[in-house]
């Protein structure tokens, strides 16, 4: 989790894509996210959950175990014990290390509303992550470049609440988008990842600064 290109691609590329999706969001701390501070939210990202300890694993269980809520966690536990992550994510998962993997991720014919076969790309990583298959967990997405191609991008839902986990550390638009439609959340522009259309809305304002030309 010290990776500084790891950091970069989960925090800095990030931004770009929450940006120009179509959606109202906030940026806050994780801290924050355990003390119940911010807003209240039908999707909620995890970018970095790297560093939970179990007294904040049970608080945050209280915040997004919760009926109506969906959660999207990216990447993977990092210092995070993979207990608490199994518990926080309501997902097995576990970690292979030892070298630089290959997270780029090919999606699975039932993806949501991810077209199938679609590869989802990443820089690399070690350790990486990856969902034990169960009852109860829907595959999304396998690594494309990982011996026994093993799901690195699965959804599981229980009592009412759902939970979302994406290996790679690219975000894309499309990943976020069909989170935020699993979660009911309003996607205010249906545009492709090309477009750079920005939208910035609020209780009372919708803006679309457009990039590029055409009917939005």
């Amino acid at each position: 989790s010290g990776d500084g290109r790891l950091g970069q691609d989960l925090l800095a590329a990030s931004r770009k894509v929450i940006y120009r999706s179509g959606l109202s969001f906030g940026l806050y701390m994780m801290e924050d996210l355990v003390a119940g501070k911010i807003p209240d939210a039908k999707l909620y990202v995890l970018l970095n959950p790297w560093r939970i300890d179990s007294a904040e694993a049970k608080k945050l269980e209280g915040v997004l175990h919760k009926k109506g809520k969906t959660t999207l966690w990216l990447y993977g536990a990092g210092d995070t014990s993979l207990a608490d992550f199994r518990s926080l994510t309501g997902l097995n998962v576990q970690e292979k290390k030892g070298q630089s993997f290959d997270n780029t991720i090919k999606t699975a014919a039932n993806a949501g509303s991810l077209p199938g076969n679609a590869a989802l790309s990443g820089i690399g990583a070690n350790p990486l992550y990856t969902v034990n298959e169960a009852a109860g967990v829907q595959v999304l997405g396998r690594y494309q470049n990982v011996s026994g191609s093993p799901a690195g991008y699965a959804m599981t839902e229980k009592d009412g609440w759902t939970s979302i986990f994406y290996g790679s550390s690219s975000l894309t638009l499309e990943v976020l988008k069909s989170a935020a439609r699993k979660a009911g959340a309003t996607v205010f522009s249906d545009v492709s990842s090309t477009s750079g259309d920005v939208l910035y809305a609020d209780q009372g304002l919708a803006v679309l600064h457009t990039a590029t030309a055409g009917n939005k």
